[in-house]
């Protein structure tokens, strides 16, 4: 009697079953494991941004800008740190591509440096509430800077951090309350934590509670009474 090797159709059904079981099992582990190396990738691209905004600092006695508006048009910090950009095409794009967090690629971007560098890192805007030594606003909000040089506390500092705006992108800037056309906050998109780049050159992962206290740490002049923060939508919540 010829045996018959053929799966039952019941059997078909128990192995499918066993699959999609496995595969829920182990989608989560992936996801996580994913999200950890873009994290990694993350706080590396904070490391070399924040070198580059060493480099101009050192070479401007000092200064870093935030923001610069002229006759010409306006300039974030990055057209600032690209300055010390490479002028080889491909590493000058591999630059321009650590600019943004990896969690959270700009929708239609079309791989140009112009099309980012307003949805990148966002630099620490201590705006004129905060009216630190080392933070000058000039001609009414049309030039501000860091003077890196006076900061007494460069470990404590969070300069270069993931960010969110209301229109659910990356900002160029972020404060410590909602204010501006856009309300850039800093963002806890990694597993409820941030990634930020100090002004020592160190770059470190913080949650919420630790990147209140550092921002509080550097402050000397004003010690705000609530600093605010997102995490994966532009909804508000208090930090502190």
């Amino acid at each position: 009697m010829r045996k018959n090797n053929c799966f039952t159709l019941i059997e078909l059904l128990v192995v499918i079953a066993i699959i999609a079981i496995l595969a829920g099992m182990l989608l989560p582990a992936l996801n996580k494991a994913r999200e950890s190396a873009r994290s990694t990738a993350c706080l590396n691209n904070l490391k070399q941004n924040g070198t580059m905004i060493l480099m101009y600092a050192n070479s401007n006695r000092g200064v870093f800008m935030v923001f610069s508006e002229v006759a010409d048009g306006t300039s974030p910090w990055a057209d600032f740190a690209m300055n010390y950009s490479s002028s080889d095409p491909a590493q000058a794009k591999a630059m321009t591509r650590s600019l943004a967090c990896p969690s959270l690629p700009l929708a239609d971007w079309d791989g140009s440096y112009n099309g980012l560098k307003w949805n990148t890192y966002g630099i620490w805007n201590l705006t004129e509430w905060l009216p630190e030594s080392y933070w000058r606003i000039l001609d009414g909000g049309k030039h501000q800077f860091y003077k890196i040089d006076r900061i007494r506390r460069p470990s404590s500092l969070p300069m270069l951090a993931d960010t969110l705006n209301n229109q659910d992108k990356q900002s160029y800037t972020f404060s410590h309350i909602q204010t501006g056309t856009t309300k850039p906050l800093v963002a806890f998109r990694h597993g409820n934590r941030t990634n930020a780049w100090f002004a020592d050159g160190h770059a470190a992962a913080r949650n919420t509670g630790e990147f209140a206290d550092a921002m509080l740490d550097s402050l000397d002049a004003v010690k705000p009474g609530t600093i605010y923060g997102y995490a994966t939508t532009p909804q508000a919540f208090k930090l502190k």
